[in-house]
């Protein structure tokens, strides 16, 4: 049995329980069952270093890195609207 619980709405955040038997050969006769539940975190990067960045960097500095390229796609809308 697996259970995967997204927490929000993005998916990023899950809960996750298990429970299986203890290997492979063992039967459901003998009660050898693993048990357990846990929390996950999945974001997707586009590169190692932008991984790397983002492990190192403080959340001030990521939140303003987002925000300046949001910023550059914005005026790159702009552009391309006044052309």
């Amino acid at each position: 049995l697996d259970i995967d619980w997204k927490i929000n709405r993005s998916g990023q955040l899950r809960l996750n329980a298990f429970s299986h038997s203890a290997d492979e050969y063992s039967s459901y006769l003998d009660n050898t069952q693993r048990n357990g539940a846990g929390i996950t975190y999945q974001k997707e990067f586009g590169t190692w270093g932008e991984f790397l960045r983002n492990l190192f960097s403080s959340k001030k500095k990521r939140e303003e890195r987002e925000a300046a390229k949001l910023g550059v796609k914005q005026e790159q809308k702009k552009v391309s609207i006044h052309e």
